[in-house]
């Protein structure tokens, strides 16, 4: 049996000063669509706003939830079509006003559903869309963060090649490009080029970047090393090629640093793989295993 549960509108105690539940739109299982009832509803949290837009500013928020049927990423998906659905529907709905606006959409997807029940009507309340009066202070510390649609996105470095070529001995000089890179990325240096690099020779720096959620964090860093020892007068020339890679996703508790060198001199090892991890703490907090956005960088 589909059941549905009838939508209903909650009249605001208007001086509370808090984030308050407009109204509740219950869905059929798999739909996403507004019935008639559903529309009058709708209406009734347009007659609310037309009154209150008189007094203060209006913004609604409509957060989508289904049932635990299906897989996750599908309940997720479900319940934002869900919101953004209702969020159209009060948008044509109130039309465009001064001091109102009304999200794309939020989803829960099954994060508040009863994972065990198989009754009919206690799995229809779990398929509805809450519309929210101004929702700053709604967000609990226990409450994982919602799927946004249009999340705000950072530019940030996803791969890095530098070339750093250093002199030990009396061919040995200071060099500004090196000094410039140190202070980016402070302690990192010595993770990629060691404690001879980090006193002489020279570096290049143009990284890639790409945009990406500003709630993703670097997961993984691989270094991959290629290096050349060569002789010349007054000291010894080593280069070292350089490409991190960060792959970025949502934080995990450790982040996993993955060092690759390979030698193209009898004197280097030709080939070296190590790795380590370190925590999700210690890496936000290091700009090498966690890089700012291009705009802090231009800084």
């Amino acid at each position: 049996m589909n059941f549905q549960k009838k939508s209903q509108f909650f009249l605001p105690q208007r001086k509370t000063g808090r984030s308050q539940v407009l109204a509740m739109i219950f869905f059929a299982t798999d739909q996403i669509a507004l019935e008639y009832d559903d529309r009058r509803v709708v209406a009734d949290v347009a007659n609310y706003v037309r009154k209150t837009i008189r007094e203060k500013r209006v913004e609604l928020v409509t957060i989508g939830n289904a049932d635990y049927r299906g897989s996750q990423n599908y309940n997720r998906k479900l319940g934002l079509l869900r919101a953004q659905s209702v969020s159209s529907a009060l948008k044509n709905e109130i039309g465009l006003l001064k001091n109102f606006s009304v999200g794309t959409g939020l989803s829960h997807g099954e994060s508040f559903a009863n994972q065990s029940t198989s009754s009919a009507k206690e799995l229809a309340s779990d398929r509805y869309v809450a519309v929210w009066d101004n929702i700053p202070d709604f967000w609990k510390p226990d409450v994982s963060p919602p799927v946004v649609d249009t999340c705000h996105r950072l530019t940030r470095i996803h791969l890095n090649k530098f070339s750093v070529e250093a002199t030990k001995g009396d061919a040995s000089s200071s060099d500004e490009s090196r000094d410039a890179f140190k202070g980016i990325l402070g302690k990192g240096i010595d993770l990629i080029v060691g404690d001879v690099y980090s006193k002489y020779g020279s570096v290049s720096f143009p990284p890639h970047y790409e945009k990406m959620r500003s709630d993703w964090r670097v997961v993984t860093v691989h270094i991959k090393r290629t290096n050349t020892v060569s002789g010349v007068t007054g000291g010894i020339v080593t280069t070292q090629d350089t490409t991190i890679i960060y792959h970025w996703g949502p934080p995990t508790k450790q982040v996993t640093i993955i060092h690759e060198d390979f030698g193209k001199d009898q004197a280097i090892p030709r080939h070296k793989y190590r790795s380590k991890f370190i925590s999700r703490e210690s890496a936000d907090s290091d700009p090498f295993t966690f890089p700012p956005p291009k705009e802090v960088l231009a800084h």
